[in-house]
């Protein structure tokens, strides 16, 4: 099993190093030999350093932060708080400190180097008679240049990328911190995506951002120091070429002003496009069952468009930025040496081979560590900017109004006063207005309302997250807390359930009984050891409610909060829940039960009746019983009651098989001479009604096999090992590139190179030249491949070598656009590809997969693939195409060298091979690592709520830290093995220069063909260790295309078109909604069925009841209608088998309004109707019927009012209101309600029973349900146990049965006579309408 915190890794190798080790990073050697004889894991890392841990890292950031916010607020002039100064404070130091090291670089030994090649060819000078010393000495000086280098540079770059590393560890430390700590208007103006581009994006910048500020200081000095070198060699004519590299400056000022401008915008466009995709997946079922797919594919089409339209606009500064970069040395040295032949002098070996090194140092620095430096300080600045305004957001604030102490100082312990109590969600309207409430220690209250009356808001205003406007709360003592939709985080269901605390044996076991989790463990094939999954994926609905609620009671707090969590139970399980638990093991607690279950309030202490925000009735039951409303009538009765004013409400109440809702009892009576007594009846109904299938009442309950085999396993995210296949290169550039495109990029490349060597070498001649005409007269013979006239004509040499350059400039120009053009066409092909390929993924996939993992992919690799890769692409193939010509040139030479540079071509291929092994691995590892990161902020901020109201922040934050130390340990071995690779390199490379100097001591040639060598050389070396580190890294960043190319080719659901070949349905399919399962069987992966064998026929317009325990299948049934699983067998709609249809065909054709609704930000109108299908006209009478149009219409932005991520500005009861009305716009002949009015008042229910009937009278209705009286009045109810039908009939006749399974049911919900009433009077309904269609 992979480790998953640091205390299981072996510690760092690097804390018992000596100096030597540290030095030359030989305390890696070990892990290079582990990492070339197997693939490394999670396991072979080793712990990060005490210094780097994220917890130390973001305490002390976390404390400069506070000082520096009550610094600004109790200063004379307010001020806002500087993240930058921040981090300055904690970090600046030693960041000083490691620029000294490239200053000593810079500005000493870089400087040095090409004074000794100087005196080197000056010694070769003829005119000059030097001894062997003074020439051993030059070149050992040449040598000695680049061996110091190595003791500088790598030690610099390690040091600032390990700060960039603590400075990103702290700031994503801070931002988690301060998440968990933002209000819920906080929250309303910011999203998880937002927030994880903050933590993905954003902190990232650090990493590379500090690694060439220094040079913003540096090259300026530098630039002072060649400028005198040079003013002694050239004079006045010297300022020609340092003219252009001081104009560099301000250039580079404008373009990385412009970039921080880009950036900024690039990242408000990545935020928007993470959002969308971080709501698709987390929304996937709800896209798929609406056939949503398309609209979709065009929100986040758009969202990428806008993205691309800005990343263009950055690739081409960068195309023109590289392309000056590359010519600049070449037009630098081309000013300068013109300006200095026409002012009458001649050229000279040292002079240009000198000026050569050193315009190559300063042009560097000057060109592209300078410009990257003011670039990415833009761009870090943009990042701090983002980040100090999350840190500024709103916090959670518990002020005078509202006080919890777990104290008994402010009354007794677990008591809760409300005093005049009001407060509001939205500026626009109140959501709780004067409340006045006592709750008395051990009390039990409940509270119901209708859906938006307040309910929940209540018990957040209780828990500090509705802040008060007026009034106080009073509450004394530890809070327990379950909210309305269950949230369980990924781990174990122990871990669930002691949320953090010790594990106490028999107090779990108690816990586990009262919540009914007992035989659930005793199924799942870990007990309570068992992942749950990402959001609770392996878990039912049902599982999930009482998990949350069993870490509510294992807390023994004692006040407890329960928002509703009897709706996702059945009957059975809902009634053990509260007596065993909510009146049993918390019966010596204070409880505030928020239900719907009316038939239960007998049994509570008060009950509040909220309305609007205001508390309409307070009291016992008797109390709210005796008054005159709606809710006291219902109390009298609540479950027959509860239907009768449903049929009364709508006049229309279920009818047989005649495919219409018939005539209402009223109707009857007016216009009818029939009158059948209900008693009577019953010898008439026992006639032979439902004979489609035999009852089964055997008894038997196989949900165990079921259960057990249906809880998917958590997937470990899925790494390639190996090198990186060649074709994923060759389908990178086929993704974005044609034949036309790919042969102007091959062109643009030869000429580039081409005219570049052709310059270096045509500045060797011309120096020769010009040192010929010095000491001999036309007359004497020349040797020369060139006409004499050439070799003797100035104007001639200049006319050619400026040709040379300025071609040079336009083919770089040229190659440099069409290679970050081809780029960005394969980024963009490569992210849709990839969204096709998870949008069409099956749901088995998103349950299997954290979101986390998707959205790494979805930000971080294509940020990589958008920004990192074709930048260092670009490099290794400039550099590999520099390597060539230099070859040739130093070929030309001396041809000798080849065999050396032979020699160092192999080491560098075998050491590169080396180097590799381990790094991909390591590259791959930390990718994994950073996942989970991303996850848990996820996580956390959904069951944000709940981990306040039980405190438990300290323990997440620690969660968080883990998942950020496991990917330090990563990362800071990612940058150490970079440098290992570095210091081979160089050292060879030092031994390269050495061989090409020291060989000119034994050979003897002209200053101009020895600095042409030796300054190649010099140019080679560093150039081919970049160049081999850099195709190292592009080997590294390829992963990421990987990765992505791993999303694209995902198994698909099936198609969404009819396949050609089958006949598609006709336009008004299914006219009449008829559903034949015929031997349908349903499993997912290799597990065991989850249906077995299901087989009936549901006729046209009947209305079906689907009940069972957790596990039965009843989901299972509709994932197979929907074919969110793909079934075997055959179901018919209307004859035709869905199986042989399109999935866009079939799903776009049946409505379902589903147990957990789902809300997409956006506006209602979106939300309603994402295909800009219907008219306003008929999205307000919508919503009308289903009675949210006066709410709406309060709001000045009516259909247009914004949704907040995951519907969070609506009641989870409006949020089903709105999916009832999706529905109601489709106007299908199929409609399926899973568990649809769980979550609402009674009131609200009638209502929408009664909207179901009306609008759905003609429609085959698939009921799925907990509460049997919701579907006592269907026409059938379909029994089912452990993924088989044991019993299909209509309810009465089931109930007559005491050995049917459905009886066992309405007798364990303790409501059998009520149920046996309502199934009776809906039967007779059914009966009257048919005679009544005869006659």
């Amino acid at each position: 099993m992979a480790p998953t915190s640091q205390s299981q890794l072996p510690s760092s190798p690097y804390l018992k190093a000596n100096i030597i080790s540290k030095l030359f990073f030989w305390w890696l050697n070990a892990f290079f030999g582990k990492g070339n004889k197997k693939a490394l894991d999670l396991g072979d890392l080793y712990q990060a350093l005490p210094n780097d841990r994220s917890k130390f890292l973001g305490d002390r950031i976390e404390q400069l932060w506070k000082e520096e916010v009550k610094r600004c607020e109790e200063g004379k002039k307010p001020r806002k708080p500087s993240l930058r100064r921040v981090i300055i404070k904690q970090f600046g130091a030693y960041y000083m400190m490691v620029g000294m090291l490239a200053f000593l670089e810079e500005c000493f030994i870089r400087i040095a180097q090409p004074i000794c090649l100087g005196l080197l060819l000056h010694s070769f000078s003829p005119e000059y008679s030097a001894s062997k010393t003074e020439k051993w000495l030059s070149a050992a000086g040449v040598v000695l240049g680049s061996a110091m280098y190595t003791f500088t540079h790598h030690p610099y770059f390690f040091g600032v990328q390990y700060v960039g590393m603590k400075i990103r560890i702290a700031c994503c430390s801070l931002i988690y911190r301060k998440a968990l700590r933002l209000s819920q208007a906080a929250l309303g103006k910011s999203t998880i995506g937002e927030m994880t581009n903050l933590i993905s994006n954003d902190v990232s910048r650090f990493d590379q951002s500090t690694i060439f500020l220094h040079y913003l200081w540096i090259g300026p000095i530098q630039t002072a120091i060649v400028t005198g070198i040079l003013w002694h060699f050239y004079g006045v004519a010297c300022l020609a070429g340092l003219s252009i590299l001081v104009l560099f400056v301000p250039f580079q000022g404008y373009m990385g002003k412009r970039f921080s401008t880009l950036r900024e915008s690039t990242a408000i466009k990545t935020d928007r496009r993470i959002r969308v995709m971080n709501e698709i997946v987390g929304g996937m079922r709800a896209i798929k069952m609406y056939a949503w797919e398309k609209p979709f594919s065009i929100l986040v089409g758009e969202s990428r468009k806008d993205e691309i339209k800005v990343i263009k606009k950055t690739n081409t500064l960068r195309a023109v930025n590289m392309s000056v970069f590359y010519t600049s040395s070449k037009i630098i040295i081309f000013l300068t040496l013109i300006t200095y032949v026409l002012t009458e002098n001649s050229l000279t070996a040292v002079k240009v081979f000198v000026t050569f090194a050193l315009y190559n140092n300063v042009r560097l620095i000057m060109t592209l560590f300078f410009p990257n430096g003011v670039s990415q300080l833009g761009e870090g600045l943009v990042s701090i900017r983002r980040i100090e305004n999350f840190l500024l957001m709103e916090e959670r604030i518990t002020s005078s109004k509202s006080t919890l102490s777990s104290h008994s100082s402010i009354g007794a312990t677990g008591t809760i006063k409300f005093t005049n109590f009001c407060a509001n969600w939205t500026p626009e309207q109140a959501t709780l207005n004067n409340i006045n409430l006592n709750v008395g220690n051990k009390e039990l209250f409940a509270i119901v309302g209708h859906v938006g009356s307040g309910k929940t808001s209540l018990l957040q205003s209780i828990l500090g997250e509705l802040p008060a406007t007026s009034g106080k709360i009073r509450a004394s003592g530890t809070l327990g807390y379950t909210s309305q939709e269950p949230w369980v985080f990924s781990g174990s269901v122990r871990e669930n359930i002691l949320f953090g605390r010790v594990y106490d044996d028999e107090r779990y076991n108690q816990v586990v009984e009262a919540c009914a989790l007992s035989r659930d463990l005793d199924l799942l094939p870990n007990r309570d050891n068992s992942l749950v999954g990402e959001k609770g994926s392996s878990l039912s609905g049902g599982q999930k409610a009482r998990i949350t609620l069993a870490r509510a009671v294992y807390a023994n707090a004692d006040i407890y909060l329960l928002d509703d969590p009897l709706s996702a139970v059945d009957a059975e399980v809902g009634r053990h829940i509260f007596d065993q638990c909510i009146c049993g093991i918390l019966k010596e607690k204070t409880r505030i039960l928020v239900t719907h279950q009316l038939h239960l309030l007998q049994s509570v202490n008060q009950i509040v009746l909220l309305e609007d925000g205001f508390i309409r009735a307070q009291g016992n039951y008797e109390k709210i019983s005796s008054f005159n409303t709606t809710e006291s009538v219902l109390l009298k009765n609540p479950i027959r009651n509860r239907t009768t004013s449903e049929a009364s409400s709508s006049s229309i109440p279920y009818v047989a098989r005649s495919g219409s809702f018939g005539i209402g009892m009223n109707e009857m009576g007016v216009g009818s001479t029939y009158s059948i007594n209900v008693e009577e009846f019953d010898d008439y109904l026992d006639t032979g009604c439902g004979d489609d299938l035999k009852t089964r009442s055997d008894g038997v309950s196989p949900s165990d096999t079921l259960l057990k085999s249906s809880i998917p396993k958590l997937n470990e995210e899925i790494s390639a090992t190996g090198r990186v296949n060649l074709g994923l290169y060759v389908k990178y550039f086929k993704s974005g590139s044609n034949i036309c495109t790919l042969t102007l990029l091959i062109f643009g490349n030869i000429a580039t190179q081409v005219l570049y060597a052709g310059a270096d070498w045509w500045l060797s001649f011309w120096t020769k030249s010009q040192e010929g005409k010095s000491k001999t007269n036309e007359s004497q013979p020349i040797v020369s491949p060139l006409p004499k006239s050439i070799y003797h004509d100035r104007d001639v040499q200049i006319e050619i070598y400026s040709g040379l350059i300025c071609g040079l400039f336009f083919a770089s120009l040229l190659r440099t656009m069409v290679f970050f053009n081809i780029c960005m066409t394969a980024s963009v092909n490569l992210h849709e590809s990839m969204f096709l390929g998870v949008l069409r993924a099956p749901m088995k996939f998103f349950e299997t997969n954290p979101i986390g993992r998707i959205l790494s992919r979805i930000s971080k690799d294509i940020g990589c693939i958008d920004d990192i890769l074709p930048p260092t692409m670009f490099d290794t193939m400039e550099i590999f195409l520099n390597v060539v010509g230099i070859l040739v040139l130093v070929t030309i030479v001396n041809y000798y060298l080849l065999v050396p540079a032979f020699v160092i071509v192999v080491v560098f291929y075998f050491l590169r091979k080396f180097y590799l092994r381990t790094a991909r691995s390591v590259k791959r590892i930390e990718g994994i690592t950073r996942s989970p990161v991303f996850s848990h902020l996820s996580t956390s901020l959904s069951g944000l709520s709940t981990i306040r109201a039980f405190k438990v922040e300290s323990n997440f934050i620690k969660q968080f830290d883990d998942y950020q130390d496991m990917h330090t340990s990563s990362w800071y071995i990612f940058l150490a093995v970079s440098r290992w690779f570095g210091i081979w390199l160089d050292w060879i490379s030092v031994s390269w220069i050495a061989f090409v100097t020291f060989s000119f001591m034994f050979f003897n040639d002209s200053g101009a063909n020895i600095g042409l060598a030796v300054s190649s050389a010099m140019t080679l070396t560093g150039m081919c260790q970049w160049g081999v580190r850099q195709s190292a890294e592009v080997e590294n960043q390829m992963v990421s295309v990987e990765r992505v190319m791993e999303y694209t080719q995902l198994e698909p659901e099936a198609s969404l078109e009819t396949p050609k070949g089958k006949t598609p349905p006709p336009n008004d399919w299914p006219s009449s909604g008829e559903i034949i399962f015929e031997h349908v069987q349903l499993k997912y992966g290799n597990e065991e069925p989850v249906l077995k064998d299901i087989t009936c026929v549901i006729k046209p317009s009947e209305k079906i009841g689907i009940v069972g325990r957790t596990g039965a299948g009843k989901s299972s049934l509709i994932s197979a209608l929907f074919r969110i699983a793909e079934p075997t067998g055959s179901i018919l709609i209307d004859g035709l088998d869905i199986l042989n249809l399109g999935l866009q065909v079939l799903r776009s054709h049946i409505s379902i309004i589903p147990q957990d609704p789902v809300l997409f930000t956006g506006t209602l109108r979106v939300n309603l109707d994402p295909f800009n299908s219907f008219r306003d006209s008929e999205l307000w009478d919508v919503l009308e019927q289903v009675h949210l149009a006066h709410d709406v219409k309060q709001l000045a932005s009516g259909l247009d009012m914004e949704i907040s991520e995951g519907g969070a500005n609506f009641s989870l009861g409006q949020r089903q209101l709105v999916c009832l009305a999706r529905a109601i716009l489709k106007n299908n002949k199929i409609l399926v309600l899973d568990e649809a009015t769980s979550n609402i008042d009674n009131d609200t229910d009638t209502l929408i029973q009664g909207t179901i009937r009306t609008k759905f009278a003609n429609c085959t209705v698939l009921s799925v349900a907990h509460r049997l009286h919701t579907v006592m009045d269907c026409d059938k109810i379909l029994v089912l146990d452990a993924g088989s039908i044991l019993e299909f009939d209509e309810p009465y006749t089931l109930l007559q049965n005491n050995k049917s399974s459905l009886y066992g049911l309405a007798e364990q919900s303790g409501a059998l006579a009520d149920l046996i009433n309502i199934s009776k009077e809906a039967a007779l309904q059914r009966k009257l309408a048919k005679v009544e269609s005869i006659n």
